[in-house]
């Protein structure tokens, strides 16, 4: 498909106890039909939190982090792909940014033998997932758990992409703005003289 545009809606946040909330979003991706987002699988706070992608037409991927600011993070990060053949999920290879730049500071993921980047726009609350020839913007109404969720894309679109590019929606991703990267590589360079130091 060569261009798409649809609307992801909060449409559930249970007032329940802190560590046993759970925020879901559903829209229709054009052809593809209804996408899912729901995060986190419950947890405790500060271990490893999930968040998945579901659909008619849609691949499910799964990206586990340690929680922070309620949504699973770059840290002790696993994305998978569910194989539709094996019901199985497989591992994806994604690597945390390590420069200081924008480019350095995207995200370069590896999905069904794709190269895709993950960016962050000039404002926190936009991202950009890119492959070649294809192009998903997604667009947060607010930073923390947004209302709704506004994706865009353009290019040879597929469900494939569509499902990575929403999934990323539920990560803490500070690291990819500059002030959250140079906080990221202070944090890990003081881990690592700590790990020098036992």
């Amino acid at each position: 498909m060569t261009n798409l545009s649809f609307e992801l809606q909060r449409i559930q946040e249970k007032s329940v106890h802190r560590s046993e909330r759970r925020f879901l979003w559903e829209g229709v991706a054009g052809p593809f039909g209804a996408v899912k987002l729901v995060y986190p699988e419950a947890g405790t706070y500060g271990e490893h939190w999930t968040s998945w992608t579901e659909g008619e037409r849609i691949p499910s991927f799964v990206f586990t982090g340690i929680e922070q600011a309620d949504r699973p993070s770059l840290r002790g990060h696993q994305l998978s792909l569910l194989d539709p053949g094996s019901g199985e999920y497989r591992p994806c290879d994604l690597s945390r940014p390590r420069g200081l730049t924008r480019r350095g500071r995207a995200l370069r993921i590896l999905a069904a033998d794709r190269r895709y980047t993950y960016a962050q726009q000039p404002s926190k609350r936009n991202h950009t997932l890119a492959r070649a020839g294809v192009t998903l913007h997604c667009a947060r109404s607010s930073w923390m758990n947004p209302r709704r969720i506004t994706v865009s894309g353009s290019g040879p679109l597929d469900a494939l992409d569509i499902s990575l590019g929403v999934l990323l929606e539920s990560v803490y991703t500070r690291e990819l703005s500059f002030r959250g990267a140079v906080i990221a590589r202070t944090r890990r360079f003081t881990e690592g003289l700590l790990d020098l130091s036992d």
